[in-house]
């Protein structure tokens, strides 16, 4: 799917410091309509810190950050799917996807019930909606995580190293899954990572990130037609240039 080219999240000269530490440091750029960003970079250079700050999880001190053309955002703005689930283990998978209507709302109403199995529906989990984390495998946590973020219909989903510690397949496996939803939903992915390879296959636009203090080393366009096949000429040489880029 191409990107629509309006742009939905702006970054604009973000800097952020803990303490006497800077660790952003004047990042700009911008993600359209229905396109695939992924930020790359080396391990503790502030790629989960970027993505915090424009999911509103930290202020932004320094810099601005715009999304559909304003400067703040509501529950439907922005979907975020962490590095580990996160899911609250007394609930089931249902209890667990329904949580964003109950923070916002105070509790799910039935309709909102039924858009949790829609949503556990889309990523192949209706079977699974009374179970409890501890029943299920780390692919299908991160599934019941990704439903959560789904049924509020975002506009962009940020997405922080979400397959981390899975094993080949079963991440493979959920890379392919998630970009079909994101067909089917029509939405933005900001996708943070550190590997070249997901980078490639998943991005139409790949940010690739310095060392602290952390600026923008260059952006590399991934022109390559979907369904990507990893072992193509122009898959490879991209991978191979986003690692020569990472050093």
């Amino acid at each position: 799917m191409e990107a629509s080219g309006n742009i939905i999240l702006e970054v604009k000269n973000l800097s952020h410091i803990f303490g006497t530490l800077k660790v952003l440091d004047d990042i700009s750029f911008d993600v359209k309509s229905g396109e695939v960003v992924c930020v790359l970079g080396p391990s503790g250079c502030g790629k989960t810190t970027l993505l915090r700050i424009i999911a509103g999880l930290m202020p932004v001190r320094y810099g601005a950050i715009r999304i559909g053309g304003g400067t703040t955002s509501n529950l439907q703005d922005i979907g975020v799917v962490f590095q580990e689930p996160r899911l609250l283990p007394w609930r089931t998978t249902t209890g667990n996807v329904v949580l964003p209507f109950e923070l916002a709302d105070g509790k799910a109403s039935g309709f909102q019930s039924e858009i949790a199995e829609e949503a556990l529906n889309i990523v192949g989990l209706s079977d699974f909606k009374e179970s409890y984390p501890y029943q299920l495998s780390g692919g299908m946590r991160q599934r019941v995580s990704l439903a959560r973020a789904l049924v509020t219909n975002p506009r962009i989903l940020l997405m922080d190293e979400p397959l981390t510690g899975l094993d080949v397949t079963t991440r493979e496996e959920l890379q392919e899954e998630i970009i079909r939803i994101w067909r089917e939903k029509k939405m933005s992915l900001l996708w943070v990572t550190h590997d070249p390879e997901e980078a490639v296959f998943m991005a139409d636009r790949v940010i690739v990130l310095s060392n602290r203090p952390t600026t923008i080393k260059t952006v590399l366009d991934i022109p390559i037609s979907r369904p990507r096949s990893r072992v193509t000429k122009d898959f490879v040489a991209a991978e191979q240039e986003l690692r020569r880029l990472l050093l």
